[in-house]
């Protein structure tokens, strides 16, 4: 279960992540990759990106996944929201963007948490980086941003 709860809400703050550069542009759908490549994983969840809100998708789809936690883009912080509503959850770590580069912050937040993995947007692309740093970690699966 924990590792779920992880592997969803490091998907979601991908999302997040990538949605900050897209929100700007327009709506996009972040899709989850395979490790290492930027070939699309469609067993994985991925993301939509409308105005500053990020909603998580069933996988392999652009469906709406409405029991999923949600995240909301407020200046340079991405916050998680409750599933289903736009209400910040303080009980949830959230994300701070930093140019190209993404970071985990602690829950309620806006401190960086230095323990955990960060985000660097190369492109169309996004891949993870090792905890505390903002070297790519190649064993961790990325995510690719498609505008619609």
């Amino acid at each position: 279960m924990i590792r779920k709860f992880k592997r969803i809400s490091g998907l979601l703050g991908l999302s997040i992540l990538l949605g900050v550069g897209a929100v700007s542009a327009e709506d996009a759908t972040v899709y989850p990759t395979r490790p290492g490549t930027g070939i699309r994983d469609y067993s994985q969840p991925g993301a939509r990106i409308e105005g500053e809100n990020i909603y998580p998708t069933r996988p392999g789809t652009g469906i709406r996944d409405y029991s999923q936690s949600e995240a909301r883009v407020e200046g340079g912080n991405i916050y998680p929201t409750r599933p289903g509503t736009s209400i910040r959850d303080y009980s949830r770590p959230g994300y701070k963007i930093e140019g190209e580069n993404i970071y985990p912050t602690r829950p309620g937040t806006s401190i960086r948490d230095y323990s955990q993995p960060g985000y660097k947007v190369e492109g169309d692309m996004v891949y993870p980086t090792r905890p505390g740093t903002s070297i790519r970690d190649y064993s961790k699966p990325g995510y690719r941003i498609e505008s619609e």
